[in-house]
């Protein structure tokens, strides 16, 4: 194997942010330049409940229930496809309070690198009203707010980038965070 991945062990990574900030997008750009790897979509895994489905934009019980079994999903699937030599991208909005709550207990033993995509407010306002999905713009505002709150080593601005630029800064993170991290033995 030869390539950004090639002889390493695989990498999972969580990529964060408020609605329609560009996860998508650029999950799939990174997926792409890998020799082998998997972008596994929160949103994605929760539509794939066919009858019954609740509005993540509306909070109650099942709508809580529906996105933890999503989590648990989207971990399970990150781990199957590393013990097969697949680095994983993870796709969801890692607000802090979620994260502690639901993610970080499911994430033991993956290593997982995060990196949350804040981009400034009006380009998260304006990226999320030009998608597809209808997002309450109060919904976009309050995860810009939350995800602030992550360290900024963990937090990508990629305002004015385009996804190839974006993508390239996403690398520069990863490799940074991944250095950053105590060796095994230390």
């Amino acid at each position: 194997m030869s390539g950004p991945n090639a002889g390493a062990d695989p990498l999972r990574v969580l990529l964060g942010g408020p609605a329609g900030t560009g996860k998508s997008s650029l999950a799939l750009a990174w997926c792409e330049k890998r020799d082998r790897a998997a972008h596994v979509d929160l949103d994605e895994i929760r539509h794939m409940i066919a009858g019954g489905f609740a509005d993540p934009q509306q909070r109650g019980i099942e709508q809580t229930a529906q996105f933890e079994l999503a989590a648990r999903q989207c971990v399970s699937l990150a781990r199957n496809f590393g013990q097969d030599g697949f680095d994983v991208v993870i796709e969801a909005t890692f607000l802090p309070d979620e994260y502690r709550a639901s993610w970080k207990q499911l994430l033991m033993g993956l290593d997982p690198i995060l990196v949350v995509l804040t981009p400034d407010l009006d380009t998260a306002l304006a990226r999320s009203s030009a998608r597809d999905k209808n997002v309450l713009e109060t919904h976009t505002r309050t995860q810009h707010a939350a995800c602030l709150e992550w360290p900024e080593e963990s937090r990508l601005d990629t305002t004015g980038q385009s996804i190839d630029e974006s993508r390239q800064a996403l690398d520069r993170r990863i490799s940074a965070l991944r250095l950053s991290r105590p060796q095994s033995g230390e």
